[in-house]
């Protein structure tokens, strides 16, 4: 009797995850390196910037780019993620009319209603800078930024049609290294030159532009001429109902980003605003994890709930979260260890931040430590749960920062932040669980948690008895933790899932 040799379920479902692990894993590898150098760029160009006009300046400086970026989310009607998803969807069931169709569809809304938006709040840009923050001044700054609405659409819509198309690589190429370093040149022009605080507006304009154009360029060549004979069809049905929660959701977690810093902007000074904002920064480098996984990680769950794959799914957000949180962890214990040095970078007006930005860390630890559970819950066909989720956070924190940020100021904001986030993500959690029975937990969940906290408590230790230059004791800081964790981690026994992942990540930098 001939033996069977066809594979088991067991052994197609190992083969199926594995290789959907390798796709994740490769793409967040791209996707880290982008935003490693994002983070690089961001921190040398803020840093440069900060120095250059100091921090009250600072403060007006991110009042009115803030400014622009609720009026960017309204304008963008919530077609980003809308893309994302429904690219992914159609491109996976090789509908490339209904690919080519949201695509063109929702470029042709987003760039009439970013017209409109820029003439309205243009008009209107008197009115917001006085009424509202009762700084005049602000007005021609914004005016400025706003030439670069269009270009910005244009250039949303293009980079979220390569997400959705898994062209990762590409949209990471694009959004944080080119934009980047070009960003950081036209800053030295600016200095070289003195053109102030006007320079720096005119700066969103040429990037905005600039972007627009390669988006444009790397999306034709990568598909647009691959189905140029396909006649578009635009379900604009699906598009809309998908489309105007996210507006709200895009908007909700947009305002609740930009809370803190409008009523800032009304108890406080541009000083604290600028010192918030640098903490800020910093302090959301602690789910740089997140943001590396999450672009690959949404259109993957995509497909995989359009194929109903609920066992895939709950494998790959337990070990994708357990990674995520590990990461997450090193940033986190070294923004504690080293918190006045980082800031000092900023200027030594920034230093004041210490206990902000501590704060803030905690809440995106919290953040990174639930994983990627808000797109799970979105990619799920769930829009509605996550608006009523953001209009819940929406009135949590707005109800903290105007009870808090009035009586403890800084710390008050700071607080507000770290609470919101740490909520919001537990609510998520307990949401997740009760629609599709999946939470991101496991028993090694723990290991990376109890060596993080034996690190630094011997890294703390070892740096009373160094005297050495503030930067230089951050450096080494940072290497022998980094080292320390990464011994007490493999000395706890790895899963075979993390053995796999570390393989394809160490192919990957070889490579």
């Amino acid at each position: 009797m001939c033996k069977d040799n066809t594979p088991d379920q067991s052994t197609i479902d190992d083969i199926k995850y594995q290789s959907e692990l390798v796709l994740i894993t490769k793409n967040a590898g791209i996707t880290a390196s982008g935003y490693l150098l994002l983070n690089v760029f961001s921190f040398i160009s803020n840093a440069i910037i900060t120095r250059y006009i100091g921090a009250d300046d600072y403060g007006l400086f991110v009042l009115a780019t803030r400014i622009l970026e609720i009026v960017i989310i309204l304008s963008s009607l919530g077609f980003a993620t809308t893309i994302i998803r429904h690219v992914a969807f159609f491109y996976a069931q090789n509908d490339h009319e209904r690919t080519k169709g949201t695509i063109f569809y929702s470029l042709k809304v987003v760039f009439i209603v970013s017209v409109v938006g820029l003439v309205l709040f243009f008009i209107l840009s008197p009115l917001i800078s006085d009424k509202l923050f009762n700084r005049p001044e602000i007005s021609p700054f914004l005016r400025i930024l706003l030439l670069s609405l269009p270009f910005s659409m244009i250039s949303m819509v293009f980079l979220s049609a390569l997400n959705g198309l898994k062209k990762i690589k590409t949209t990471i190429t694009i959004r944080n290294i080119i934009n980047p370093v070009i960003y950081i040149l036209i800053v030295g022009m600016v200095i070289i030159f003195d053109w102030g605080l006007s320079g720096l507006m005119w700066i969103y304009v040429i990037t905005g532009s600039i972007s627009a154009f390669l988006a444009y360029s790397y999306l034709r060549k990568a598909y647009l001429n691959k189905v140029a004979d396909y006649k578009p069809i635009a379900e604009k049905k699906k598009l809309w109902n998908f489309s105007y929660p996210m507006l709200f959701i895009q908007l909700f977690n947009n305002i609740i980003r930009l809370v803190p810093v409008f009523i800032m902007g009304i108890y406080l000074t541009n000083t604290d605003i600028g010192i918030f904002n640098v903490s800020l920064k910093i302090a959301v480098l602690v789910s740089f994890a997140l943001e590396a996984f999450a672009m690959i990680f949404s259109p993957v769950m995509a497909e995989l709930f359009s194929k109903n794959d609920r066992e895939m799914i709950r494998k790959l957000y337990k070990t994708v979260t357990k990674w995520i949180f590990t990461f997450s962890l090193v940033i986190f214990f070294i923004i504690i260890l080293f918190s006045d040095t980082l800031l000092s970078i900023f200027g030594t007006e920034f230093i004041a931040g210490s206990i902000v930005l501590i704060l803030i860390a905690f809440g995106e630890l919290v953040n990174a430590g639930a994983g990627l559970v808000g797109n799970l819950i979105l990619m799920s066909g769930r829009p509605r749960v996550i608006l009523a989720n953001s209009i819940f956070r929406f009135m949590l924190i707005v109800t903290l920062c105007l009870f808090l940020i009035p009586a403890m100021g800084l710390k008050g904001a700071a607080i507000s932040v770290a609470i919101s986030q740490a909520t919001i993500n537990l609510v998520r959690l307990a949401e997740l669980y009760y629609f599709e029975r999946i939470h991101p937990f496991k028993p090694s969940y723990i290991k990376p948690f109890i060596s993080g906290v034996i690190t630094f408590i011997l890294v703390y230790v070892l740096m009373g008895y160094l005297t050495l230059n503030n930067y230089l004791e951050l450096f080494v800081g940072s290497l022998i933790f980094l080292i320390l964790y990464t011994l007490g981690n493999w000395a706890m026994q790895l899963d075979e899932e993390d053995k796999f992942v570390i393989n394809i990540l160490t192919k990957y930098i070889k490579r």
